[in-house]
């Protein structure tokens, strides 16, 4: 059977019916059945490294307002289908499990139940049955994480989150316009990794990079910048952010060897922003004086 890596919590979105789209920046011409399995990603209160459903791909779209230069297709799925979890290494794009492993879970078809209610009946008694002894939890106060840990697990109540802080894209778009292009990190770990430009050989620094991003995420009413960059898979641009806003050096170089501890460039990005996350982008971008001007900028004033 066909199959697809995504991270942990976003196939429990799936699992859970809240997530009917998936969002890619390839397609393939394969429609039909897909094993969902959640990424080798540890995320505390998640399933990684396991398949436990699967899917219909049933359809892939072009997503609407890209740029020609750019693509993003909607990958359109059907219902989940448990299976018993069978361990599974992911792997980039499409690729095949032995159908032999895949043994499906009697009443597990969710798309079968009149009602989201009944079907999610059937999910809190798979889940306390399979998922809970897989999860990752690395310790007892560890809680199921996510949108259906009150499913799962309601006697658990953690601790109401703290609104997560945001900025809009125009604002970070702002800021960044007066920066400083070429900082001497950013400059030393782009010579050090020249893979790491590939296919961004059209822009002449990781600035105008982003500026590019960020105009194109405007363009497609894309409006929250924490969203932008936490969904960011280009590692010199975060490093350039970072430190054209301010970033000291040393946080600055703990980024990017916990970044380079891993081997893909999504697993890398994660890292970095474990570092680095977008409350401090947001910290540095408040913090005027920690903006570097851009001597052209400087000249034309």
């Amino acid at each position: 059977m066909k199959a697809l890596s995504i991270y942990p919590e976003p196939v429990m979105e799936i699992f859970m019916g809240d997530k009917t789209i998936e969002y890619r920046t390839w397609q393939t011409d394969y429609r039909g059945d897909l094993l969902i399995c959640a990424g080798s990603k540890k995320e505390p209160g998640f399933v990684n490294g396991y398949a436990y459903f699967v899917v219909s791909l049933l359809d892939i779209r072009l997503e609407d307002g890209w740029d020609d230069d750019q693509r993003g297709y909607e990958w359109m799925l059907g219902a989940p289908r448990l299976i018993r979890p069978i361990p599974v290494r992911g792997r980039l794009f499409l690729f095949d499990v032995d159908d032999a492993q895949i043994h499906y879970i009697e009443g597990g078809d969710l798309g079968a139940y009149p009602s989201w209610q009944k079907a999610n009946e059937f999910r809190k008694a798979y889940a306390k049955q399979y998922l809970e002894p897989i999860m990752y939890r690395p310790n007892i106060d560890t809680h199921i994480g996510g949108i259906y840990g009150s499913v799962i697990a309601p006697e658990e109540k953690p601790e109401p989150p703290k609104p997560a802080v945001d900025m809009p894209v125009q604002s970070l778009l702002d800021a960044i316009l007066s920066l400083d292009p070429f900082p001497p990190t950013t400059v030393d770990t782009s010579r050090a990794h020249p893979e790491f430009e590939l296919g961004l050989a059209r822009y002449p620094s990781q600035k105008v990079g982003a500026v590019k991003w960020l105009q194109g995420l405007i363009k497609r009413k894309k409006t929250s910048g924490r969203e932008a960059y936490n969904e960011k898979q280009n590692l010199l641009c975060l490093l350039w952010l970072a430190e054209a806003l301010g970033e000291g050096q040393n946080i600055l170089i703990k980024a990017i060897e916990n970044a380079m501890a891993y081997n893909t460039m999504p697993e890398r990005c994660e890292a970095f922003r474990l570092v680095i996350p977008f409350n401090r982008i947001k910290e540095l971008v408040d913090n005027i004086g920690g903006w570097r001007i851009d001597p052209a900028m400087k000249s034309k004033n």
